[in-house]
């Protein structure tokens, strides 16, 4: 029963640690479409020690999931089937409860990385686009064969 307390409070403190993740992202894709550099270099150094954190608290989920996994002589280690085994029903609701948290709030994070990744590739193609009107940066394309074919660009080519 101990055991399954240290799963809870795990699980806890990862739906929180996710949360604050995913309020991160959501603050660090606002000052990425804002172009304010310095503030999202430190969040992605806020990000770095959380991820560090989630680090831990997974491998302590893992270890306690891996010792109810042989006490109950489950066949794996999973939150899913460690809930199923569980027979006080409030246990199983709150483990439950933890485990649709913990889905909901890591489709959340995925959505914003989505996103981010979307402004970051838009933000890299205006400034390409910028130098390559400049004519700092030849255009570039690729074939049907996935070879790069070069182009100058406008001001290169009047030169």
């Amino acid at each position: 029963m101990e055991t399954i307390q240290n799963l809870i409070g795990v699980l806890k403190q990862q739906v929180e640690l996710y949360t604050t993740i995913y309020h991160l992202l959501k603050e660090e894709k606002t000052h990425i479409s804002k172009w304010q550099i310095d503030r999202t270099l430190e969040i992605v150094k806020q990000k770095e020690t959380l991820l560090y954190k989630e680090k831990i608290l997974d491998e302590a989920r893992e270890k306690i999931a891996k010792t109810l996994q042989k006490s109950f002589s489950l066949g794996n280690a999973s939150l899913k089937s460690i809930i199923e085994y569980c027979k006080d029903e409030s246990i199983k609701k709150e483990l439950s409860d933890l485990r649709f948290n913990l889905i909901d709030i890591t489709n959340k994070i995925y959505n914003e990385n989505m996103a981010i990744k979307i402004l970051y590739h838009t933000n890299l193609q205006l400034i390409r686009e910028f130098f390559e009107q400049m004519g700092f940066v030849e255009n570039s394309s690729y074939d049907n064969y996935g070879s790069v074919n070069y182009k100058s660009s406008g001001v290169v080519r009047s030169a």
